[in-house]
């Protein structure tokens, strides 16, 4: 195959262990897990690969069979992949479901809501089958699990009800996120805010949930009393570098040094990837002191 090592998939496992997936030269695909990590992970982005496919059914990625490369950096996978995919989290808003996708509709999904940072609240549903794999990919600090429904069209039903209620969005997109998280997180404050907003969408919309459970990703996938108010996006260098001490969402979170590391990585899958034991040299930007 004439193709280099390339990232094709960033996310966390069924058991929550955030990993990173690797089609290699040979064809196979590597999970590589980040905990204890430690090291250069760098990318080519003179190229981009198609990504391959992902079977719903057996809940792995498939590598493309025509190792597609793009002429555009906006694609990350073939018109022939995305068949096979067969997959739209935003079924509802399209007259063309795949059987694929009609079989997990009809599969259980739980409805949640999804705290970045204050007045930043998401409402969402998942796959149940993923366990809260796909819920912490969202990259919320924490989240509330209200209920699980028998299929995503009801699940739907209720994450719609609730998006259009004000103070809840359906999106963060990644570069807000990246800012959210440069501001200082208050457990208390957030178990505060997500209980208000449902307190709000059951006056508003006159509804009860079974679940109600909190889940709080940053304890999980953050080391405790880190301070990411000075963290440095390491998006133009294309590497991080340093010790993993934890990931939110798909931004991973290094140690460098006396200074912390952002990268977005899911920016980067179809992309050419390199993973070294060794530290790079990275000139990092000078932090103006606090005048006070």
């Amino acid at each position: 195959m004439d193709q280099p090592d390339i990232l094709c998939h960033a996310g966390y496992t069924k058991k929550g262990e955030p990993t990173i997936d690797i089609i290699k030269k040979n064809g196979d695909i590597e999970t590589i897990c980040l905990r204890d990590f430690e090291g250069t992970i760098s990318f080519d982005t003179s190229k981009r690969y198609c990504i391959g496919w992902y079977d719903l059914e057996a809940g792995k990625n498939k590598v493309c069979e025509k190792h597609t490369a793009f002429d555009t950096f906006d694609y990350d996978q073939c018109r022939e992949c995305q068949i096979k995919t067969g997959f739209n989290p935003a079924f509802y808003n399209t007259t063309e479901i795949s059987p694929q996708q009609e079989k997990r509709n009809r599969e259980p999904h739980f409805l949640y809501l999804a705290y970045f940072a204050p007045k930043v609240i998401k409402v969402g549903i998942s796959y149940a089958g993923r366990g809260l794999a796909r819920l912490y990919e969202q990259g919320a600090r924490m989240a509330m699990v209200l209920e699980t429904f028998d299929s995503a069209n009801l699940a739907r039903t209720y994450e719609a009800k609730i998006s259009a209620l004000d103070g809840f969005c359906e999106a963060v997109n990644t570069s807000k996120k990246m800012n959210l998280l440069k501001l200082d997180f208050s457990k208390e404050e957030a178990e505060k805010e997500l209980k208000t907003a449902l307190n709000k969408v059951k006056e508003e919309l006159g509804v009860s949930f079974k679940q109600e459970e909190l889940v709080c990703p940053n304890d999980i996938f953050l080391e405790q009393n880190v301070s990411l108010s000075e963290a440095i996006n390491q998006c133009e260098d294309k590497l991080i570098s340093g010790k993993f001490i934890g990931q939110i969402g798909t931004i991973l979170i290094f140690s460098y040094k006396d200074s912390y590391l952002l990268l977005p990585i899911k920016k980067f899958t179809g992309y050419p990837i390199k993973i070294s034991k060794e530290i790079a040299e990275i000139e990092l930007p000078e932090i103006q002191a606090s005048l006070f």
